[in-house]
């Protein structure tokens, strides 16, 4: 767990205090600081290049966060996934990029696997029936990119689309510490926020539904922290810099 104030969960206690409501239960959805080792979250790797087949996963739980491992193969992907059924609210963490590294980090905070229980092993990434939305982090253009998955039919050939992109981040370089807030409100608007500097806002009413929070690591060494999956839309306050 980091030593910052953790202003998501603030957040949600001032809009509590200025509605009235005084209990917290049915707000969060999940949340994890990772200062102990969990069961709930699973850890996977696969050689893309390979049809997917699997390979030693060295994600982690160590020292307060959960961390990627540092990837010198470039078609290893490492992946951490967590039950998550929340598809309006809030998904909070922090993110850290060390030092020198070209970080490729793939968060769906919307993830449903409709054909394979969550085993790509031979499978090429064109024959996954997924669904969801997610984000991606590419260091190396820079580049922010909001996506949704689909299902592939006689029609559908590609199993994604992009939605939206915006080719730069808060700060240069970006290696550091960083924290992102996604939101999605029963239209579909979805937010997305790298430090608390609104990045990306479209509307997709596609998916409605989910079974996985899950990050995918193919460039490695990052790590994640105070994440929190809140039911209830709250936006970051740009002027509460962690």
């Amino acid at each position: 767990m980091l030593t910052r104030t953790k202003y998501s969960i603030c957040a949600l206690v001032a809009v509590i205090l200025l509605s009235g409501t005084v209990h917290v239960t049915g707000l969060i959805h999940w949340e994890d600081d990772f200062t102990t080792d969990s069961d709930e979250w699973t850890f996977d790797s696969y050689d893309t290049e390979t049809s997917n087949n699997p390979i030693t996963s060295d994600f982690q739980i160590t020292d307060g966060v959960l961390k990627a491992p540092d990837v010198e193969e470039s078609g290893e992907m490492n992946a951490a996934y967590h039950a998550s059924t929340i598809s309006t609210g809030n998904w909070s963490y922090d993110w850290y990029v060390p030092e020198d590294e070209i970080v490729y980090d793939s968060f769906n905070f919307m993830f449903t696997d409709h054909s394979t229980d969550m085993n790509f092993t031979g499978f090429t990434e064109r024959q996954l029936n997924l669904t969801g939305y997610g984000i991606v982090f590419d260091a190396e253009r820079p580049q922010i990119r909001l996506f949704k998955w689909l299902v592939l039919s006689d029609t559908v050939t590609t199993n994604y689309a992009n939605l939206a992109s915006v080719n730069s981040f808060s700060s240069e370089p970006i290696a550091g510490l960083h924290h992102i807030d996604i939101t999605r409100n029963a239209d579909g608007v979805i937010q997305v926020y790298l430090d608390k500097e609104l990045k990306i806002k479209t509307a997709d009413t596609t998916h409605s539904t989910s079974e996985y929070f899950y990050w995918g690591s193919f460039k490695g060494d990052s790590y994640i922290d105070n994440l929190v999956v809140s039911d209830q839309i709250v936006e970051p306050d740009p002027t509460d810099f962690f």
